[in-house]
């Protein structure tokens, strides 16, 4: 899921041939629950925006008076290339709308993203009873102080409301909104169940009738003007109004727990699903040792592997008294053997590289000689000539 508020990235995105789902919003999407504003917009920037259709803004169906909207535009030049893209497309805009009218508190929805050249664009959802009441936009440094100031008047105007701060914001700074007793972080709640909406290329109407009067004065008008073809097109917006208030109230069972229990939930599922530390690296020195083995005359010394830590190079004074040994502890593990000269091989570097290739093949890790050096060791009554090597490296 890729949150596009540029042409910029919006023409990233088509030039590598993408087929995410993408999130439109930032300077992309004009959105308003004042319809004065609105139409100021259409009038000064008819050539950069298409108003698409308003979107209900109040829970409770068609038995509700007075429903509020939340009235849309959307960038002609970001219509126009998305008509290509391959990918789904939606709104980020009609995501918080859902998000905060499923919610029976009254509630204030922060969501936005990152702007191109760094700042936070905050869209701002005030939901009182269950409907829009206002929305804002806010750009702002990514900074609590300026955070605070920037919301400090809508805080002020609506103090009793729940904040819900969502994604693809990330976390918030520190400061006195995140510190609040009714602030919460949802992150992707709001991006769970994603509500769809045809993004139209031409202009629609800021008049769409909602309502059992204008339904059924244009179910007449149909009858005796255009018979079933009015009727027909109104059983479909019926539709598509259901069907958006049957993804709205898919919130409320997703959400009844409260986030803090979720992600106690999360976190106690990741705690049994992770395997001790200590049983991957004994598993690796098992196949270490046993393709060691497998060296025809070896004679191992040692095999280690190290934690991610390791605890002796807590200090410089014991760093400075380690072995050589020790001083690899970049490396994942240590391997020391010696095996008996091979009298018709060059040196001990041309006998070690096919001993290299058969560990390096058997374990799936990189080994590597550290160090080597002649030795004698009896066997018997006699004294054999071996070569004792050093070997480090990663298990990955």
């Amino acid at each position: 899921m890729n949150l596009i508020s540029s042409m910029d990235q919006l023409d990233e995105l088509l030039a590598v041939g993408s087929k995410e789902p993408i999130l439109l919003g930032g300077e992309l999407v004009f959105i308003t629950n004042d319809i004065d504003a609105f139409e100021s917009l259409l009038d000064n920037d008819n050539e950069q925006y298409i108003q698409q259709p308003p979107r209900l803004a109040t829970r409770g169906g068609f038995a509700v008076k007075n429903k509020k909207k939340l009235y849309v535009a959307v960038s002609k030049e970001a219509v126009a290339s998305i008509a290509s893209y391959k990918g789904k497309t939606f709104l980020l805009a009609d995501q918080y709308l859902a998000y905060g009218l499923s919610q029976r508190a009254n509630c204030i929805v922060i969501g936005g993203g990152v702007t191109s050249v760094g700042l936070l664009n905050l869209e701002v959802f005030v939901f009182t009873h269950q409907s829009l009441e206002a929305t804002y936009e806010r750009n702002v440094q990514p900074d609590g102080v300026r955070l605070d100031i920037a919301l400090q008047d809508i805080l002020a105007q609506y103090a009793d409301h729940e904040i819900f701060w969502c994604d693809p914001l990330g976390d918030p700074p520190i400061c006195d909104l995140s510190q609040r007793l009714n602030f919460k972080e949802v992150g992707a709640a709001p991006l769970k169940s994603l509500v769809p909406r045809k993004l139209f290329s031409k202009p629609q109407s800021v008049d769409e009738s909602l309502g059992w009067f204008p339904a059924v004065s244009l179910a007449l008008v149909g009858a005796l003007a255009l018979g079933g073809s009015i009727g027909l097109q109104w059983a479909r917006l019926g539709a598509e109004r259901a069907e958006y208030q049957s993804e709205i109230a898919g919130y409320e069972e997703a959400y009844k727990n409260s986030s803090q229990s979720l992600d106690l939930l999360r976190h106690r599922e990741f705690l049994l699903k992770t395997k001790p530390g200590h049983e991957g690296r004994i598993a690796k020195l098992d196949l270490m040792l046993r393709q060691v083995a497998l060296l025809e005359g070896v004679i191992i010394h040692r095999i280690r592997f190290y934690d991610e830590v390791d605890p002796r190079a807590s200090t410089v004074n014991q760093a400075m008294s380690m072995s050589s040994e020790a001083i690899q502890a970049r490396d994942d593990f240590y391997v020391e053997f010696s095996v008996p000269q091979v009298l018709d091989v060059g040196s001990a570097r041309d006998q070690a590289e096919p001993l290299l290739a058969a560990l390096n093949n058997k374990t799936g890790m990189t080994v590597r000689v550290m160090d080597h050096a002649e030795e004698n060791i009896q066997v018997g009554d006699a004294d054999h000539k071996y070569w004792r090597y050093r070997l480090g490296g990663n298990d990955k």
